[in-house]
């Protein structure tokens, strides 16, 4: 649910909800968790990663990829979670998981040349 108003794009409180059952009615400021729209592929990453605890050979091991697809599954989780390195302490990304993203079609050849040039 995007809860951000399509006016002004400032946030939307939910200040009433009913159950479509009963009729009981909650009335007040109500927060709601939800997730942002996640592609299939990183839904089933975060999933995995969860599953295994954060061990990421055994990542590697149950979506048969490389090290630096998993690093990228994980950086590509962080972004649609809206989860940033914190005080512009970006990691670098490495070669092999740029090569991955062009091979899987996910970037175009000029995005992996920009992303390799950037990463040095």
């Amino acid at each position: 649910m995007n809860n951000k108003c399509p006016y002004c794009r400032e946030e939307m409180k939910v200040l009433e909800v009913e159950c479509t059952k009963c009729g009981i009615k909650l009335r007040g400021n109500i927060r709601f968790f939800s997730l942002p729209s996640l592609s299939e592929e990183t839904l089933n990453f975060i999933k995995v990663f969860v599953f295994t605890e954060g061990n990421i050979k055994k990542v590697e091991k149950i979506l048969n990829c490389s090290y630096p697809k998993v690093k990228n599954l994980l950086r590509e989780a962080k972004t649609a979670l809206g989860v940033s390195e914190e005080d512009g302490e970006n990691e670098k990304t490495d070669v092999g998981g740029i090569l991955d993203l062009l091979k899987d079609g996910k970037i175009s050849y000029e995005q992996a040349m920009e992303l390799i040039q950037k990463s040095k």
